[in-house]
């Protein structure tokens, strides 16, 4: 008994694909930590360092680092002061 051809190739063609698709191998994931994704960036910067002393007995109230020159900014001397350091700092 023979097959018509387009029939042969309607039961031949699932069987080839078929068995095309066991013949290949599927890859594995790699075991263990992936590799750190970061970046070191280095800056040069300069900073000035400003130590506030009492006048009444030239003890370090506070010390500061800017990154301008001139004197620090009030903001700058309450935040990194307190409150009380910096209303006496600005009453001298």
């Amino acid at each position: 008994m023979r097959f018509p051809r387009s029939l042969t190739w309607v039961l031949l063609l699932p069987v080839l694909l078929t068995s095309a698709g066991l013949l290949t191998s599927s890859a594995a994931a790699q075991e263990g930590e992936p590799p750190g994704r970061r970046v070191v960036t280095k800056v040069a910067d300069e900073g000035y360092l400003w130590k506030l002393l009492a006048w009444k007995d030239g003890e370090e109230a506070c010390q500061l680092l800017v990154g301008h020159p001139g004197l620090p900014t009030w903001e700058e001397v309450s935040l990194a002061c307190g409150y009380e350091t910096f209303e006496e700092w600005r009453e001298t």
